[in-house]
C-alpha cells in the first residue's frame, strides 16, 4: 500500500500544505501589513509633526519679528523725539530760568514795595479817616459862619 497513495492521503498532504500556506501567507501578510502601517504611521506623523513643528516655527518667529520690530520702531521713535524735542527741552530750560527770575523779582523787589505802599495807604487812609471827622465839623463851622455872615451882611446893608 505504500506504493499506492490513496486520495485521501493526497488531500490531507494538500490540506497540510495548504494550511502550512496559510499559515506562511498570515504570517507574511501580517508583517508586510504591519511594515505598511508602520510606514503610513511613520509618514502621518512625520507629517503631523512637521506641520505643527512649521505652525509653531511661525508663530515664534513672528513674535521674535514682532518684537525685535517693536524694539527698533520704538528706537527710531525716541531717536526722531529726541531729535524734535530736544530746542523744546532748550526752550523749556531757558523757560525755567526766566521764571526763577521773575520769582526772584516778586520775592526781593515787587512784593517788599508792595507791602511799602500798602503800609503807607494804611497810614494815610488812617490819617484821612480822622481827618474826615474834622472836615465834617468843619463843614458844620462854616455853614454856621455863612448864615453869620449872611446875616450880619443884610444887617450892615440896612444900616448902611
Amino acid at each position: 500500500m505504500d506504493s499506492n497513495i490513496t486520495i485521501e492521503q493526497i488531500s490531507n498532504l494538500f490540506d497540510t500544505k495548504i494550511e502550512q500556506l496559510k499559515i506562511d501567507l498570515e504570517l507574511s501578510l501580517e508583517t508586510k501589513l504591519e511594515e505598511k502601517l508602520e510606514t503610513k504611521l511613520e509618514e502621518k506623523l512625520e507629517t503631523k509633526l512637521e506641520e505643527k513643528l512649521d505652525i509653531k516655527l511661525d508663530e515664534k518667529l513672528d513674535t521674535k519679528l514682532e518684537e525685535k520690530l517693536d524694539i527698533k520702531l520704538d528706537e527710531k521713535l525716541d531717536a526722531k523725539f529726541d531729535e524734535k524735542l530736544n530746542p523744546i527741552y532748550n526752550r523749556l530750560d531757558n523757560l525755567d530760568d526766566r521764571l526763577k527770575n521773575v520769582e526772584l523779582t516778586q520775592e526781593n523787589k515787587i512784593l517788599p514795595a508792595i507791602n511799602e505802599l500798602t503800609s503807607v495807604y494804611l497810614s494815610t487812609y488812617r490819617t484821612f479817616e480822622k481827618k474826615s471827622k474834622q472836615i465834617d465839623t468843619l463843614v458844620e463851622d462854616v455853614k454856621v459862619i455863612k448864615l453869620v455872615l449872611e446875616d450880619h451882611s443884610r444887617k450892615l446893608q440896612k444900616i448902611s
